[in-house]
């Protein structure tokens, strides 16, 4: 392990973002995905070490740059406290700028386009250059579709929800708040945090009963939605992996719902809706930009925007003797 870890802190949304920026030993692998298993496997350390307290805490989300090999400009692995994301729109924003800004891909203006690749695919970015600065940032995702709908469960409160299980650069299962029986608002933060982690919990029991393999798809977390039928504005509330309230408006979440209004109609090629947070009140404008295809399924690419802010620097150290030197979570 490392004695010392550099970073460079920002937020999207709200929710916030560690780019690793020295300290890490080299990264074996001759391609992106055996760097990828590299990280998890040898260097899981970092993931304790960053996000778990008293370094980080459990919201937490580091970025670590690595080489990508599939024509990208950059690479880049998601590192969460509990989980390594298979997406992230918000810390992508802030890489995108960071990028820009430390002369990680040359500048050009009005916009810089930069592909990235991330454990889901080459996300592209476009980022607003004007004054020598980046700023804001708009993604287009990896095609999205609908994986399947009106899948029954029943939660440990004994109610029974119907749900639909979405890929947004990940699998997220969709839950309205009108199924849960609760209203989607701060006052029941903690309701809708233990509501939509059971929901994520009976989904991974039910694709492990279900799926086989490679086709079995990974639940990365659930969002519990607002009702839209006609509005150009919804709220979610997103909690990922293991008790992971996203605090932002979570681009894969985003994607994934603008992806779900399409296939139910809601929104057409070319058309728009802002999907806010009920954590910070941030949102995004997600549009469905064109139809796609992923393997034999019909699918969608969705573009989103948002923009990375800069809360500091950090050097972390590591002391031998520090019997919670690799962290602890709560």
């Amino acid at each position: 392990m490392c004695d010392v870890i550099t970073t460079v802190d920002m937020h999207s949304g709200g929710s916030p973002m560690r780019i690793i920026t020295s300290g890490i030993p080299e990264i074996v692998g001759e391609t992106y995905k055996e760097r990828f298993e590299y990280v998890t496997t040898k260097l899981d350390y970092v993931r304790e070490f960053l996000c778990y307290e008293p370094r980080g805490y459990r919201y937490m989300t580091c970025i670590l740059p690595v080489l990508p090999d599939d024509g990208a400009d950059l690479g880049v692995i998601f590192i969460a406290a509990t989980l390594y994301l298979p997406m992230c729109g918000e810390a992508l924003t802030c890489f995108a700028r960071y990028a820009v800004d430390n002369n990680l891909v040359e500048m050009t203006t009005p916009e810089t386009k930069i592909d990235i690749q991330c454990p889901c695919g080459i996300v592209t970015c476009h980022v607003d250059c004007t004054n020598g600065k980046a700023g804001k940032v708009r993604l287009e995702s990896v095609p999205c579709y609908l994986h399947s709908s009106d899948i029954k469960l029943v939660l440990d409160n004994d109610v029974s929800v119907t749900v639909d299980l979405l890929y947004g650069g990940a699998y997220y299962v969709i839950v309205s708040c009108y199924e849960l029986q609760k209203k989607l608002s701060m006052e029941n933060f903690r309701v809708l945090e233990a509501l939509s982690y059971d929901v994520t919990v009976k989904m991974r029991k039910y694709v492990k009963e279900k799926y086989q393999g490679d086709n079995r798809p990974f639940i990365c977390g659930t969002i519990i939605r607002s009702h839209v039928r006609d509005s150009n504005s919804s709220e979610h509330f997103v909690n990922v992996g293991e008790m992971l309230v996203n605090r932002g408006y979570c681009g894969s979440a985003t994607m994934s719902r603008a992806t779900l209004d399409y296939f139910q109609g809601h929104l057409n090629i070319g058309e728009s809706r802002v999907y806010n947070s009920i954590v910070t009140n941030e949102g995004t404008t997600a549009t469905v930009l064109r139809t796609a295809n992923y393997g034999n399924k019909k699918a969608v690419v969705i573009g989103i925007q948002g923009i990375g802010f800069y809360t500091g620097k950090h050097e972390f150290t590591f002391e031998h003797s520090d019997n919670l030197k690799n962290g602890f979570l709560v």
